[in-house]
């Protein structure tokens, strides 16, 4: 009767993990991310990490927009939460 019980148990375990893990993969963010650079490569490479990290990010369907540094105004992630 014991053994019974651990099963049964497990099978309820089991089934609430599945039912509360498919509910997080469908999960869908708001807003924009914003990717804040100060160079676009490292001081003496010559191999673009900010346009390789967009082009990775692309295969995602996050929204985000890439802002140097420099052109970083205050007030910038005041609209953030709103998709363009």
């Amino acid at each position: 009767m014991a053994a019974r019980m651990l099963l049964v148990k497990k099978i309820i375990l089991v089934l609430l993990m599945l039912i509360l893990g498919t509910g997080t993969c469908f999960a869908q963010t708001a807003g924009r991310n914003f990717l804040l650079y100060d160079l676009q490569m490292r001081y003496g490479g010559t191999f673009p990490l900010v346009t390789s990290l967009a082009e990775h990010l692309g295969h995602f369907e996050e929204d985000y927009v890439l802002v140097a540094v420099d052109d970083w105004q205050p007030g910038i992630l005041q609209h953030a939460e709103t998709k363009v």
